[in-house]
């Protein structure tokens, strides 16, 4: 049986994060009431994706809410540029639910020229390739290339389906996958195939004409 996502994004979706900021879904500590003079500043701050995805691709089946939240349905290859830009390093949170398909990614370093064309690389949560596993791969015109940089395989591809929590951590010596609290992939930099230096700095997500997949949430911390 086929998985099928709803054809209409809830409408309980908060329209925003607790303690965001208007318009930039970025999420600040709250400074405790006795908070010494002179003491540490508050932790990473938390940058979440707004609304204001940018799709790309042919013929995207996009439905977007007010909090970030993103579904990809069937289609032809498509994907969606969250409006952050976190710069060299940093580490990318996302929690999706991969109802069914041949795979999506999280698309990193990512430049877009005037005819909407993106180069950069994703880190993939693909179900196939070479038995399932987390795939690296280069992005050249708008186009993956057919070669993957990494693979690394999974014990049970079938697992990768469902709703899982991904950290993508881009160094510069290593960019690193955990899911749902176990690594899962260590990609040692440069990366192969003239991938280094990545070419921009939006990232976003992709998915594979036969996906159906929703990111609940997509966030940033700068190392």
């Amino acid at each position: 049986m086929t998985a099928t996502l709803p054809t209409a994004l809830p409408t309980a979706l908060p329209t925003a994060l607790p303690g965001a900021l208007p318009g930039t879904g970025a999420v600040t500590p709250a400074a405790p009431a006795d908070a010494p003079t002179g003491a540490a500043p508050p932790g990473p701050v938390t940058v979440a994706a707004g609304s204001d995805w940018e799709v790309g691709g042919q013929f995207p089946a996009v439905a977007a809410a007010a909090d970030g939240a993103l579904v990809l349905r069937r289609a032809e290859a498509r994907w969606a540029l969250a409006g952050l830009a976190p710069g060299p390093a940093y580490t990318a949170s996302v929690a999706s639910t991969f109802a069914s398909g041949a795979g999506f990614g999280i698309l990193l370093g990512v430049a877009r020229d005037a005819h909407g064309r993106i180069d950069g690389i994703s880190v993939d949560v693909d179900p196939f390739e070479a038995g399932g596993g987390i795939v690296v791969r280069r992005w050249v015109g708008g186009h993956r290339h057919w070669r993957p940089l990494v693979v690394a395989p999974v014990p049970d591809p079938a697992a990768l389906f469902g709703a899982h929590a991904l950290d993508i951590t881009v160094g510069p010596a290593a960019i690193v996958a955990v899911l749902d609290g176990t690594e899962v992939l260590r990609a040692p930099r440069p990366l192969a195939g003239g991938c280094d230096p990545l070419p921009g700095d939006r990232i976003g997500v992709h998915a594979w004409a036969t996906t159906e997949v929703r990111v609940e949430r997509l966030g940033v911390v700068a190392a």
